[in-house]
């Protein structure tokens, strides 16, 4: 991957823990993380963002639950709150700028 490329996923990481932060049980599916995605002009696909989120499961920073066959949810840990709040510092994810 280019090194835009690289940064790109780096910062995209980091949106997603930011957005999971912000919901208010710390959850979120995979067409509102899309959506929101878009509105931050960081437009990818579903399957896209389902990459990147079993990327962050393997990491530890998310859990993922299917509740049914075409949803998936989800659910920012400790861990990735840490990341998201740049408490700790992950590998493959964008550290956020100081006050936020």
């Amino acid at each position: 991957m280019t090194p835009l490329g690289e940064r790109l996923r780096q910062n995209l990481r980091l949106t997603v823990l930011r957005f999971l932060q912000a919901a208010g049980d710390y959850t979120l599916n995979v067409s509102t993380l899309a959506s929101a995605l878009r509105d931050y002009g960081m437009a990818e696909t579903r399957t896209g963002v389902e990459a990147e989120l079993t990327w962050l499961k393997e990491r530890g920073l998310v859990t993922l639950e299917r509740p049914i066959e075409s949803l998936l949810v989800a659910r920012l840990t400790t861990a990735g709150l840490e990341a998201a709040q740049g408490v700790a510092v992950v590998e493959g994810v964008a550290r956020p700028a100081p006050g936020g």
